[in-house]
């Protein structure tokens, strides 16, 4: 295993190695910030596990009434739960960390072919030819009695019940979102402190708004959008200013006991601001994530993508055919059965021309 390196929050300059002479020196390509920035890759890792396994449990709920089962094992709903707090917000935060929002000569046009092919092509994809076709063989609950326009066009397309795909389309306008608000505020001549910091505190307000949304065709996207948002500028923040982050570094002990504290609180529902916790555990994670990387987090990293897309959909076999087997049973075919398989097919699918429905 390689050593493990202390850990440093880095802006993209700091990450390429060298100190910023110039703005344009200062730019780092997503590309180069992930090769040369091992936490991205174990956290991605991380964030991969967190979200199969979170699948992979999710029978066990309480919380979720698509499936049930006579058995309840009470510490798999909480950590179920302790897992929807943080698996999100670290996800987005990935992709707003690598986002370089500061490249203000990419035009809309770029911007939106580009994540049109990453995001909304698998989502299309995947939603008509592997999800809908997984819940309909099943005989999922939302599907009965509709026809297959009804479910393309109001549960996929509007995103009323897209099952775990709804990630992409929210994660598509968060991109276009940002620039448009970064391109605004750069255009009114602010300082590079207050145009984050005016970024970040629009997303917590649509976050802490969100709710008084109106219910309308296609108000799931505008819902979602508006209550990630604030993990994707969250790691914008990170990115651009985890250099001058020496007093947070100093003291990471002590946000790793107040996310732990945060998180008790939350679990045993005394502190009804999830944000602050998700906040803290997303803080903490990055302060404490190793720099060194293995072979398995490195695989892991790679695939993610496609063991996001492919895994979900598969846990609908065990929870409408066994819902009432052993935990154990359901949990090993869920998580390593599945979760094993949509690492095969993503391996396979990268190595022929369908790997452009990844998102490649």
């Amino acid at each position: 295993m390689p050593p493990v390196t202390r850990f440093r929050l880095l802006s993209p300059s700091a990450a390429a190695g060298s100190c910023p002479a110039s703005p344009k020196q200062a730019v780092l390509t997503p590309e180069k910030a992930e090769r040369q920035d091992g936490r991205i890759v174990n956290l991605r890792a991380l964030a991969i596990l967190l979200v199969v396994f979170g699948h992979s449990i999710i029978l066990y709920q309480n919380s979720w009434s698509l499936y049930s089962t006579v058995r309840a094992v009470p510490a798999l709903d909480l950590v179920k739960r302790w897992i929807d707090l943080i698996q999100m917000p670290l996800f987005f935060s990935l992709s707003g960390y690598l986002f370089d929002a500061r490249r203000s000569k990419t035009s809309l046009a770029e911007l939106l072919s580009k994540k049109a092919k990453r995001l909304l092509l698998p989502f299309l994809s995947f939603a008509f030819f592997w999800m809908v076709p997984i819940r309909l063989l099943v005989g999922y609950p939302g599907y009965q009695n509709r026809s297959l326009w009804d479910i393309l066009w109001n549960s996929v397309i509007l995103g009323s019940d897209c099952g775990h795909l709804w990630f992409l389309p929210c994660l598509f306008f968060c991109f276009v979102l940002t620039w448009g608000v970064f391109r605004l505020l750069r255009a009114m001549r602010l300082t590079p402190p207050v145009v984050y910091g005016v970024l970040f505190l629009a997303a917590y307000a649509a976050a802490r708004y969100s709710c008084r949304i109106p219910g309308f065709p296609g108000s799931a996207v505008v819902r979602n959008v508006a209550v990630n948002w604030v993990w994707f500028c969250a790691g914008l923040l990170l990115c651009r200013f985890g250099d001058r982050m020496e007093l947070l570094r100093k003291c990471k002990i002590i946000f790793l006991l107040a996310a732990i504290g945060c998180s008790a609180a939350s679990l045993l529902r005394l502190l009804p601001y999830d944000r602050v916790t998700g906040m803290l555990l997303l803080l903490t994670l990055y302060l404490w994530t190793p720099e060194g990387t293995t072979p398995f987090t490195g695989f892991l990293s790679n695939h993610s993508f496609g063991i996001y897309l492919f895994h979900s959909p598969l846990i609908y076999l065990t929870c409408s055919q066994i819902p009432d087997a052993h935990p154990c049973i359901v949990i090993l075919l869920n998580f390593v059965g599945f979760g094993g398989l949509s690492a095969l097919l993503t391996t396979a699918m990268r190595k022929t021309k369908m790997k452009r429905f990844l998102g490649e």
